[in-house]
Order: C-alpha cells, then sequence, then structure tokens
C-alpha cells in the first residue's frame, strides 16, 4: 500500500529534484508532482493510452492494482510500445484512514498521458509499473501534450507520426540589441554652456558682496 504523503512528497520535491532553466535533474521521480515536462524528461516511457481493464482487486480502500493499457502513441522510450496492450502495476485506491494519501486511482475506458518504466530485473519477463504513484494517469490537455513535446526537443519529436505529432513549442523572442544612440533624456551634469555662465555669475556675486561690506564699515 502506497504510503508517501502529501506532506512527505513536498519534502521530496524540495531536495530531490532541481530545476534550472526549465531543465530537470531527476533523482527521486515523485517530486515531478503532476508535471508532464518534469515527467517526460525522467521517466522511461511516455505514452498515450487507453485504459481497457483492471487487473486485480481494485475495489475497497486501499486497494493496490493494475491495469492493461491499450498503447496509441509511444511519444519517448525503446523499443516501442505503440500499438500494443501493456499490464503497468502501480494503481491504487487512497485508504479510508487517509484519503489525503497518494493514490493513482484509474478507471477501465480513461484515456491518459502514462508515464511507466521497465520494473522487471533483468533477464525476467518484462513487466512496467506507473511512475506517477500519486496521480496514475496525467490529462492529455494541450497545456499538457505541449509540457512533453518541450521535454522531447526537435529530436525526440522527429520521429513522431500521425496523431502521435505533438505541438510545436513557440520559438523565445530574440533578446533585443542595446541601442547604440544616447539617451534623449536630460543629463543631471550641466551642460558646458550652463557651466561657463555660471562662473562670472558666481564672481559677479562674490563682488557684490565685498561691496557691501566695503560700505558698512
Amino acid at each position: 500500500m502506497k504510503s508517501i504523503t502529501a506532506l512527505s512528497l513536498l519534502a521530496l520535491a524540495g531536495s530531490a529534484l532541481a530545476q534550472t532553466d526549465g531543465t530537470f535533474t531527476c533523482s527521486v521521480i515523485q517530486s515531478c508532482g503532476s508535471n508532464a515536462q518534469c515527467l517526460a524528461t525522467c521517466t522511461q516511457y511516455t505514452l498515450l493510452g487507453t485504459v481497457v481493464d483492471l487487473v486485480g482487486n481494485s475495489s475497497g480502500p486501499g486497494a493496490n492494482y493494475s491495469a492493461d493499457i491499450s498503447v496509441a502513441c509511444d511519444y519517448k522510450g525503446q523499443p516501442s510500445l505503440a500499438g500494443k496492450t501493456i499490464t503497468v502495476s502501480g494503481f491504487s485506491n487512497p485508504p479510508l484512514q487517509h484519503t489525503d494519501s497518494c493514490n493513482a486511482t484509474i478507471a477501465p475506458g480513461t484515456t491518459d498521458l502514462f508515464f511507466v518504466y521497465v520494473s522487471s530485473p533483468a533477464g525476467a519477463a518484462i513487466t512496467y509499473s506507473i511512475s506517477t504513484v500519486c496521480y496514475g494517469g496525467i490529462p492529455a490537455t494541450p497545456a499538457n501534450l505541449l509540457a512533453v513535446s518541450v521535454a522531447l526537443g526537435d529530436t525526440g519529436r522527429a520521429g513522431l507520426t500521425g496523431n502521435c505529432t505533438l505541438p510545436t513549442p513557440t520559438p523565445s523572442p530574440s533578446p533585443v540589441a542595446a541601442s547604440s544612440t544616447t539617451s534623449s533624456s536630460p543629463s543631471s551634469k550641466p551642460s558646458s554652456s550652463a557651466a561657463t555662465l555660471a562662473v562670472p555669475l558666481v564672481s559677479l556675486a562674490f563682488g557684490a558682496a565685498v561691496a557691501v561690506l566695503g560700505l558698512t564699515l
């Protein structure tokens, strides 16, 4: 039974995932939360699929079960799983005593993005597990598909065809070069003509002060 709570997930997110300029350093996959770009970067397979059936006891609080998923698109992962039906473990219902705990509830007929990995040991029959134990599938919204596209980059999108193509991110605008022209705003320093004019004015004021002093004496 999954025991990762919301608080422990936040703790993992603070220490296990570094994000710099849109790139991710993956350590603990759960720290991605439901961030599709992070998940597509950090997980082994990124799939678009439909749940055909549930395997195991999927009823009742705290139940852990698997799902048969028909894969429509394999955005990332080799060998490709597109067109295949795979069994993915790691789905669960929340226990009654911890209704806010992590769970990956799923229902037949659901079409979502699924982030999975090969969970079987080397040499054994291949089995798959869900990476997002707190969310199950991630909705295949335009925003999430765009996030996957960003994660894959031009190279990752190159081999996608048909209904599996992803939206191309809009290029970031190029930084505007600094203008070589001088600013037209008034300068805080006096101009040379103003400085030239200030000299005789100071001299005249000084002379007047001396004259007044002489008359007083």
